[in-house]
């Protein structure tokens, strides 16, 4: 069985529990913002008057200063509105508690404070911050009241970093920061990329019929002829493809979502996340092995070559009696082994789609170009695997299935990568919850293009000329998701690009 998020459940539950974990923010990083020349529509598209709100713990702050910072020697706006409330906790629904207050004062009459002014922590009160465009910093200071800070601000803060955090105690820079308990952005205000998430999860359906192509009879015999090069080739571009995603986007972009004020804390989220996506397909073979061999009155080592695991990943053959063996498909009943291997590739297929889904979804939450390029990934590697399962389950010493059977039941398995998108779209996810599910998605894909893929290469590849154009495909495959970092800005949790 190909890599899985069955655990997901559990990682997702903790993770969505901890809506009053820390999701600070780094402040070496954020030389690239954007201009911003979209803010003269203040507040986001759901028509709300800010698209940023965070909660602060300031029980121990003696004073607080709320800054500014020029970014590329201009401020991301020049002015911005803003509302302090005093809240009753740091978790997210605290946050949301407020969000009504928060627009009734967004309705007040905002008072101009300009750069040096004071504001304080009340209701029915807004401010306009006037920036100086003088100067490369403004400041504001913040009487302190009560134990917890919440702010609403018309534009997302880190905007207005350049090395210094938005909000600091008396201390100042970086030993000072005070960084937000829980935050709301704009992507899960504004409007839900359903539309694009839900259109890319049917590209990759689609992928699931691309056994079509061996229903032409010439394509079949080439196919057949030449099964090593289809599998070390195809494997070999879907492995560079998916490696680079993981390790260019995905796995980057979750170090962003899981900074916390103890960087050993951030690290060790990040890296257990990561090493449970890896582990994941492994554990499940482990499960089902024991499962398979349980329920088959042990008739067959749940570890042999034909079990659910390797057969996966293990296309047929291309020696002649395996060809002349798809030629004359079977009609006897069905054996306890083709049974298991039938269940491995379609079961498998239907919980590895669910999570390509999930990790679509993910993307397209994060910002749009970045979904695009994950679906791409998932694509390259959907084709190979999907011609590999092909021929397993066609093959009569394998799945011994018509090819429309087997087309059929690749397409229905594949259905659940649009479940998987529209459980993620559907959950109203905060960064950490984010950063865990992209750090286990890259720890999935790593398995997926490293273990799964190049292991089909080094099966295939046996001779030198087939082994240089596996690498120089591979190379391709790596090469064509390497490309978007040309044009790749880091997005945050605000959906806004730095």
């Amino acid at each position: 069985m190909r890599a899985s998020l069955l655990v997901l459940a559990l990682i997702a539950a903790s993770a969505y529990a901890s809506g009053d974990d820390h999701s600070g923010h780094g402040h070496d990083g954020h030389d690239d913002h954007d201009d911003h020349d979209d803010h003269d529509d203040h507040g986001d598209e759901s028509g709300r008057p800010y698209e940023w709100a965070g909660v602060f713990d300031i029980s121990m702050s003696t004073s607080l200063t709320w800054l500014a910072q020029k970014v590329d020697g201009e401020y991301a706006d020049p002015t911005m509105k803003i509302v302090l409330l005093p809240a009753a906790g740091t978790a997210t629904s605290d946050l949301q508690a407020l969000e009504a207050e928060a627009e009734h004062s967004f309705e007040k009459s905002c008072k101009k404070v300009s750069s040096g002014g004071t504001l304080k922590i009340a209701e029915d009160t807004c401010y306009q911050l006037q920036f100086d465009e003088d100067k490369a910093d403004s400041t504001f200071d913040i009487v302190p009241k009560g134990s917890f800070l919440a702010v609403f601000a018309e534009h997302v803060p880190i905007e207005f970093e350049r090395d210094t955090h938005y909000l600091y105690n008396q201390d100042g820079g970086e030993d000072g920061a005070v960084e937000p308990e829980a935050e709301l952005t704009a992507p899960w205000w504004g409007e839900t990329p359903w539309g694009q998430a839900i259109g890319a999860s049917f590209v990759v359906v689609v992928c699931t019929l691309i056994g079509v192509v061996f229903l032409a009879p010439a394509i079949n015999r080439f196919s057949e002829a030449n099964r090593d090069a289809f599998n070390a080739l195809t494997s070999s571009f879907a492995a560079g493809a998916i490696l680079a995603a993981a390790f260019f986007l995905i796995l980057f972009e979750a170090t962003h979502y899981l900074e916390q004020p103890e960087e050993a804390v951030g690290a060790a989220w990040w890296g257990g996340a990561i090493l449970l996506g890896f582990i994941t397909a492994f554990i499940l073979d482990l499960l089902v092995g024991f499962a398979r061999g349980a329920a088959a009155g042990n008739d067959t080592d749940p570890y042999s070559t034909d079990n659910a695991a390797s057969s996966t990943d293990n296309a047929a053959s291309s020696t002649e009696a395996n060809l002349e063996a798809k030629k004359e498909v079977s009609t006897s009943p069905m054996s306890s082994s083709q049974a298991r291997i039938l269940s491995s590739v379609i079961l498998g297929d239907f919980v590895h789609n669910l999570c390509d889904g999930v990790f679509i979804g993910i993307a397209f939450n994060v910002c749009g170009q970045f979904g695009w390029t994950v679906t791409a990934a998932t694509v390259y590697h959907e084709l190979a695997q999907e011609v590999s399962d092909y021929f397993v389950l066609t093959a009569k010493d394998q799945g011994n299935l018509l090819p429309w059977k087997a087309l059929a039941l690749n397409f229905l398995s594949g259905l659940s990568v649009v479940l998987g998108v529209i459980i993620i779209l559907a959950q109203d996810l905060d960064n950490v919850t984010v950063g865990l599910l992209l750090a286990f998605s890259g720890g999935v894909y790593v398995h997926l293009g490293a273990t799964e893929c190049m292991t089909r290469v080094y099966k295939y590849a046996q001779q030198p000329r087939l082994q240089l154009a596996a690498l120089g495909i591979f190379v391709l495959g790596a090469t064509a998701i390497g490309l978007v970092l040309l044009d790749h800005e880091h997005c945050e949790g605000g959906g806004h690009d730095h």
